[in-house]
């Protein structure tokens, strides 16, 4: 008798743990039957945090005699810097910012503002060819992809992403404004940049800056001429930037001779049948070009456009992170009020 007892209660412990074991396992189903951007979204956020982990641990061991070195070596690279950015003998407001007055009418001539604005006004009328061109228009599902292109004024680079947002569009659309009219956006180091609102206008933004852009082992100086600028339609909203860059004065690097054209777009635009998601996109175009002294060599050329590739594709998915992480920090706080997905 007692031994059937027993066999009975070995019985029921083994079925227990069977029926835990096939919960466990529904449990891990459900979960991994969440919508895979928020799997994504929770994958990425977790590893930000690892990595916030990893970088304050790295930052305790820095010495303070190096970091006395980097400002001082800053400090000097700012000054070498703001006289080849003004183009005459140093006489140029110390000041490291927005900039207002004489000083923005010297950095930024009025010949180059007016065709910086101009170009982005064309390239906003041209963004519905571009996107029908490399296949964003019609895409909803995630995608990012970069192809050699040939148009009227040559070869170039296009770079397109395509992604899908947890969150609603005017949520959305207002983090990447936010990103893309700051300074943020700028990825590599930014010795100087000049900033300034157009036409007393929140929608536009002029820019001017010195960057050292860094790909495939390699590194070059640029001064960049940017106007920035945000159309507001019913569904969407689009963010146009259009650029010149040349390569510093004195330049050591390889790429002394080259320089870039950019038009790129960042498209907010609402999800159909889905309030609480945003679709997120984004388009780089960029043409590399030559100065008028410098010689022409095939494999130096095929470098320099598989640096401009490099650090474009890198910027842009900082740009995309940067933002995520911008909406990720929101959601956490208290009171957001949340679309019903309808």
């Amino acid at each position: 008798m007692e031994e059937q007892l027993q066999s009975l209660r070995q019985q029921y412990i083994e079925n227990k743990d069977s029926t835990n074991t096939t919960i466990t396992t529904r449990s891990i189903v459900d979960t991994a039957g969440k919508p895979p951007v928020w799997r994504d979204m929770a994958s990425t956020q977790q590893l930000r945090r690892e990595q916030a982990e990893r970088e304050n641990a790295r930052l305790k061991l820095v010495l303070e005699s190096q970091i006395k070195l980097a400002k001082s070596m800053e400090a000097v690279m700012q000054r070498r810097t703001r006289q080849q950015l003004a183009g005459f003998n140093g006489v140029v407001s110390d000041a490291v910012g927005d900039v207002e007055g004489p000083t923005w009418d010297l950095l930024l001539d009025k010949d180059t503002y007016d065709m910086l604005l101009a170009r982005a006004e064309s390239a906003y009328h041209e963004v519905n060819e571009v996107l029908a061109a490399n296949g964003l228009k019609y895409l909803e599902t995630a995608c990012t992809n970069a192809q050699m292109r040939e148009g009227p004024e040559g070869m170039y680079v296009d770079i397109f992403t395509n992604k899908m947002l947890p969150f609603d569009f005017k949520t959305a659309a207002e983090a990447v404004w936010t990103h893309f009219r700051g300074s943020e956006k700028h990825r590599g180091n930014l010795y100087e940049n000049f900033s300034k609102d157009v036409e007393s206008s929140s929608d536009t933004v002029a820019e001017m800056f010195a960057i050292e852009f860094m790909a495939n082992d390699l590194a070059a100086d640029f001064r960049v001429k940017q106007v920035v600028r945000r159309y507001i339609e019913e569904d969407r909203q689009v963010v146009v930037w259009v650029s010149t860059a040349s390569a510093l004065e004195n330049s050591k690097s390889p790429f002394a001779s080259f320089g870039f054209r950019e038009k790129g777009y960042v498209i907010s635009k609402r999800v159909r049948g889905c309030d609480d998601f945003s679709m997120f996109q984004t388009c780089c175009l960029v043409s590399p070009q030559m100065s008028e002294a410098g010689s022409f060599d095939l494999a130096t050329v095929g470098t320099f456009t598989e640096f401009v590739l490099g650090f474009m594709f890198a910027t842009i998915t900082s740009s995309q992170q940067l933002i995520e992480n911008m909406l990720m920090d929101q959601s956490l706080q208290p009171n957001r009020e949340k679309l019903p997905c309808s």
